[in-house]
């Protein structure tokens, strides 16, 4: 049964909702994954902080035009399955990633990050970075680890003058005390 166009609105403005939400979209090629397989994908990629959904391109290139998000033609076309990453895109482009690794029936063709459209080599790369905490805490070592340095050398240096004075005051009680 065809859905009507109020219908149809409705699901563009609820991915066009999903695609404001989301920090991007990883898109795949469905080739035939059974029910099992996607709900397996579906709660992976929900414990990732994601939500996952099969959609029509024409209704994805209404969703993103209603966003201002590129609309990648090529990416469009055939059966499609849409990863979209609230929380932490990486954990969800690494799930996506090691979901096609075990099984063939699902394809990565590309994603968006803002208006940056990724090709399939983008996605894998992206599946390879830490989880947004550790790169969070790498990030803050980085700016952290030159202010303890100086902070560690202001300390010696402050120790070695203290040491001095500390000798000096010892030096003068002694000859004053025989």
């Amino acid at each position: 049964m065809p859905i009507t166009k109020e219908q149809k609105q409705e699901v563009v403005q609820r991915y066009a909702d999903l695609l404001n939400r989301s920090e991007g979209v990883i898109l795949n090629d469905n080739l035939g994954l059974s029910v099992a397989e996607m709900t397996e994908l579906r709660a992976q990629i929900r414990e990732a902080g994601g939500e996952c959904h099969v959609i029509k391109n024409r209704l994805a290139r209404l969703a993103l035009e209603q966003v201002g998000m590129p609309q990648p033609d090529d990416l469009l076309t055939g059966p499609i399955v849409v990863g979209f990453a609230i929380e932490d895109l990486p954990k969800v482009a690494k799930v996506i990633a090691e979901f096609t690794d075990e099984n063939d029936l699902l394809k990565i063709k590309g994603g968006l990050m803002g208006q940056h459209i990724m090709d399939q080599n983008e996605v894998i790369v992206l599946s390879k970075l830490p989880p947004l905490p550790v790169q969070r805490a790498q990030l803050m070592g980085l700016i952290n680890t030159p202010a303890i340095r100086i902070a560690g050398l202001l300390y010696a240096n402050l120790r070695q003058i203290l040491n001095v004075f500390q000798a000096h005051a010892d030096s003068d009680v002694s000859p004053a005390a025989t």
